[in-house]
C-alpha cells in the first residue's frame, strides 16, 4: 500500500476541495446525532477540525483506495497485485487509507462490543507501513473519523444483514477509541 502511496504521491490531480474527507465525515457526524455520547460527538468534531487543517497544508495527493483491506485486496506470492472494489477511489492522502485498513484490521466482529484496542497489534500496523512519527497524531484523528464513517454507513444500510449487531459494535468502537485516541 505504501508504495502505491509514493509511486502516485503529487501525480493525481486534485478534484475536490482540499479538506473532503473531513467535511464528508462532518454531514456523517450529522447524521448520527443522539446516538453517540456528547463527549464523543466532541472529540470527533475536534478530528474533523484537525484533519481539515492536515488536509489544506498538504499539497500533493496520492491514490486512495477508500476501503481497503484484505478482501479488497488481490495476492499473488504474497505480493498485493491488485484491488478490486474500487467505487471510492479518488485523490487524497496516504493516511486516509492506513486508517482505514488499521481501522478494519483492530476491529474484531468475534467479540460481542469492542473492548480495547490491541495496542500491541496496533503499533505493529503502523510499523508495518512505515508511518513516520511525526504523523501518529493525525492518524489517530483519521481513525476517529473512519470508525464514526462506518457507523453511519452502518446506520443508513436498512437491508445489511445483522445490521443492529455491527451498529452497536461500531458505536461501541467509535466510543472506545474516542477515549482511547
Amino acid at each position: 500500500m505504501r508504495d502505491l502511496h509514493e509511486k502516485t504521491q503529487g501525480r493525481i490531480p486534485l478534484s475536490e476541495p482540499r479538506h473532503g474527507f473531513a467535511r464528508d465525515v462532518e454531514k456523517r457526524l450529522a447524521n448520527v446525532g443522539d446516538s453517540i455520547s456528547n463527549f464523543a460527538r466532541t472529540r470527533i468534531q475536534r478530528a474533523i477540525e484537525r484533519v481539515a487543517e492536515y488536509e489544506i497544508r498538504r499539497t500533493e495527493r496520492c491514490f486512495v483506495h477508500g476501503d481497503i483491506h484484505p478482501g479488497n485486496m488481490i495476492f499473488s506470492k504474497g505480493e498485493i497485485t491488485g484491488l478490486i472494489d474500487v467505487d471510492w477511489c479518488r485523490a487524497g492522502l496516504d493516511l486516509e487509507d492506513l486508517a482505514y485498513l488499521v481501522m478494519m484490521a483492530v476491529r474484531d466482529y468475534r467479540k460481542p462490543c469492542f473492548e480495547t484496542l490491541d495496542r500491541d497489534f496496533f503499533e505493529n500496523c503502523l510499523n508495518q507501513y512505515g508511518l513516520h512519527q511525526t504523523d501518529r497524531s493525525i492518524l489517530d484523528e483519521y481513525m476517529v473519523l473512519y470508525t464514526l464513517y462506518d457507523l453511519d454507513l452502518f446506520f443508513s444500510t436498512p437491508q445489511m444483514s445483522k445490521r443492529s449487531f455491527f451498529v452497536e459494535y461500531q458505536r461501541g468502537m467509535v466510543e472506545k477509541l474516542c477515549l482511547t485516541l
